[in-house]
Formats: C-alpha cells, sequence, structure tokens
C-alpha cells in the first residue's frame, strides 16, 4: 500500500473495503473482483470508469496484491482476464516509483503516454494506455 493514494488500511478494514467492493460489481467489466490464492483472497482487481480521470471511453485497470503473493505471475492472470472484458479503452495510472506495477503494464501491452496530476498529490504520477486497442501477445 506504499503507492495507494488512501495509504495502508488495518486487516478489518481491508476486509470491510473488499467485501464491499466485490459485492457492488458495479464498473466496466463487472467491477471488483477477488484474486484467489492457495484457498485465500489475496488481493483485488477492476475495471474502472476513467472518464474523469483520463478520457471519455476509457476504462481504468486497478490491481492490489499481497506481498506474499506477488511475483507468482497471478496479477499478471487476473489483469489480462478483466481486459478482456473490457468495453473500451484500457488505461493505467501508476506512481512511477512503483516499478513492478510498471513492468507488469508493460508486460500486459500497456505503453506510457504521458504524466498526469491530480489535487491533492505532490508529484505527478504516470499514465499508461493499452497499444492497438487490444491485449499483447502472452508473456
Amino acid at each position: 500500500m506504499r503507492f495507494s493514494d488512501t495509504g495502508p488500511l488495518g486487516r478489518d478494514g481491508q476486509s470491510r473495503w473488499l467485501a464491499a467492493s466485490i459485492a457492488s460489481r458495479r464498473g466496466p467489466g463487472g467491477g471488483c473482483r477477488a484474486i484467489l490464492w492457495r484457498g485465500a483472497v489475496v488481493g483485488y482487481v477492476r475495471l474502472g470508469d476513467a472518464a474523469a480521470r483520463t478520457g471519455a471511453g476509457d476504462v481504468e485497470l486497478g490491481l492490489r496484491l499481497v506481498r506474499a503473493a506477488q511475483g507468482q505471475g497471478l496479477a499478471h492472470e487476473a489483469a489480462r482476464a478483466v481486459m478482456a472484458q473490457a468495453p473500451g479503452r484500457v488505461v493505467a495510472v501508476v506512481d512511477p516509483g512503483n516499478t513492478p506495477s510498471v513492468r507488469l503494464l508493460h508486460r500486459l501491452g500497456l505503453q506510457y503516454a504521458r504524466e498526469i496530476s491530480f489535487p491533492g498529490y505532490d508529484h505527478p504520477d504516470h499514465l499508461y494506455v493499452q497499444a492497438g486497442g487490444g491485449l499483447s501477445a502472452p508473456a
């Protein structure tokens, strides 16, 4: 959660937030989906309406994964699955210092487009956009 704009949540806060997000199933492609690994929920992946942040017709990829589950290919697999259901161009906003997420976006076929700033942030994030309107070949 080092790169999250809301900061870390305690275990109870995480559980409540994730349960509410999954239950709502709002958003393009069905909203928030749980990522399961070894019988436990270890994160989420979602597509959200990005019109207010990046542009009309864009859908924003969001993903969080607990540290213990990172490096297992789970983020890549989950992101590819929801991207295949995207009703528009997939975009992602990432802190440029979050190198694991930047590498994941490249593997998913998203390309750096530009810096993007939001009120309350002390530095710009980077906007990545889906290249060619579809998924890249599996890495």
